[in-house]
């Protein structure tokens, strides 16, 4: 490379010389051109000394561009070198990371569970002693809600046997009232002197049951109560019930039905206030 340049240069400045040569014989005097030819050898030899050293700078040059070849291949080679050791270590350090990662979870893991285990045996242990103890008083309920309602199961059926034993004997009292005037005397009776007892009233003291009096005449009477007043006096009282056409008055559909039933009803009553207005208790002597 530098002798070809070198070449060129030499062959341009004899191309240049030639030309001049040829100019200047054509032209210009001898002694002109011996000057002329001076100061090109002069130039010559200044450019000869620019090639040399131009030619020096270059092979420095190309000595410092090996140089620096050579010191690049080096330094590529350790950086690739390098560049492995880095993959090496960085793979070594990944690998000892997770096995130090691995075992700090596997730590954590463990502390955590065994920290979560306790906790958890700290919450639910009064949890499992309410739980049980709910259950218990659950069980102990039932037992005792079942106890309850057998007992309300058995009063049931004795409260529905004893209805149904007063609504039995309610319909045969009914029946008995309906048909047997002597039975309606005595139920009356009945009613009587419980209406006297819950009034407060002593039997034997303030009032006597069913006594036989006998009338001037020899007629015997038999008032079912006659009370004791202050100052000797008395009152005579016989029960009469009218319940027949009461009955059916009351439970009869037809207004025709019930206005006869009612005026039987009525013709009952004034028939017993006619009976008993006709014993004249009031003129007995010993009342």
């Amino acid at each position: 490379m530098p002798f070809i340049i070198y070449f060129i240069i030499t062959w341009l400045i004899g191309l240049i010389i030639g030309w001049l040569v040829t100019k200047i014989l054509h032209k210009v005097p001898i002694s002109t051109l011996q000057n002329r030819v001076a100061h090109l050898e002069q130039h010559l030899s200044e450019s000869q000394h620019q090639s040399q050293t131009l030619q020096a700078q270059h092979l420095q040059l190309g000595k410092e561009l090996a140089t620096a070849l050579a010191h690049n291949s080096y330094l590529e080679k350790k950086i690739a070198e390098q560049g492995q050791s880095v993959e090496q270590l960085q793979s070594q350090l990944t690998i000892h990371f997770k096995n130090l990662a691995n075992e700090l979870l596997e730590e954590k893991s463990k502390k955590f569970s065994d920290h979560n285990q306790l906790q958890m045996e700290r919450l639910l242990t009064p949890l499992s002693d309410k739980i049980k103890t709910f259950s218990q008083q659950v069980t102990q309920y039932n037992q005792e809600s079942l106890e309850r309602n057998v007992a309300l199961r058995t009063e049931l059926k004795q409260l529905h046997d004893l209805n149904l034993k007063i609504t039995q004997e309610a319909e045969g009292l009914t029946k008995a009232l309906k048909g047997d005037s002597k039975l309606q005397g005595g139920w009356g009776e009945f009613i009587l002197e419980n209406i006297l007892a819950q009034s407060g009233l002593v039997k034997n003291r303030e009032y006597v049951i069913q006594t036989s009096i006998t009338t001037e005449d020899g007629q015997r009477l038999q008032p079912d109560v006659i009370l004791n007043l202050p100052e000797g006096r008395n009152i005579v009282i016989d029960a009469k019930v009218s319940l027949s056409h009461y009955e059916q008055f009351f439970n009869s559909e037809h207004a025709i039905q019930r206005a006869f039933h009612l005026k039987q009803h009525v013709h009952s009553i004034r028939r017993h206030i006619k009976t008993l207005s006709e014993k004249r208790y009031q003129s007995l002597y010993n009342l």
